[in-house]
């Protein structure tokens, strides 16, 4: 009883960073764009027109389509191990339940570790974005490129760190055998 109490506990506390920020993308001349797990599923909005900043926006736009489509795989396979897991735990499938925690808790380490893949591909994009022949637009892109960055937020940190209760739970002695 106390287990189920535990991953339902964890559960929904992991379901809830659903609506946190999961990604910032900080960048010069846009300014900080946050990304959560519902904006991912979310039907998309119409983007209001924005001043030139030699490309920035077009990278930006690129770099956030492809969190996106690359998050509507790992996100909600993390959030759907949070389910499963609840589910499997009143259930009383404790090895499954081991195995559903552990999928989500790769899912949710490796949407950490991509992020900090994403920062560095799009400072690549911005720096070599528009192949101006000016040089001084090559420079002053490369400066901007330095101040781009693309950090993990606090839900997606939490949403591993409930994956990672939900495993550690999964472990803890059933009440009742079967």
């Amino acid at each position: 009883m106390v287990k189920k109490a535990i991953v339902l506990a964890v559960a929904l506390a992991g379901l809830g960073t659903f609506f946190l920020p999961l990604v910032r993308v900080r960048a010069p001349m846009v300014g900080d764009q946050r990304i959560s797990g519902w904006d991912v599923v979310k039907p998309g909005e119409e983007k209001k027109p924005r001043r030139d900043d030699l490309g920035l926006n077009d990278a930006l736009d690129k770099i956030q389509g492809d969190f996106l489509r690359k998050q509507r795989r790992e996100a909600p396979l993390a959030y759907l191990s949070l389910v499963a897991g609840a589910a499997l735990a009143l259930l009383r499938k404790d090895r499954a339940l081991s195995v559903t925690a552990a999928v989500g808790l790769l899912a949710g380490v490796y949407s950490v570790i991509s992020v900090y893949w994403l920062s560095g591909g799009l400072k690549a994009m911005v720096a070599g974005s528009s192949g101006s022949r000016i040089p001084i637009f090559g420079g002053l892109r490369k400066k901007v490129a330095e101040q781009v960055m693309v950090n993990p937020e606090l839900g997606l940190y939490l949403l591993a760190a409930a994956l990672a209760a939900l495993l550690l739970a999964s472990f803890l002695p059933s009440g009742k055998r079967a």
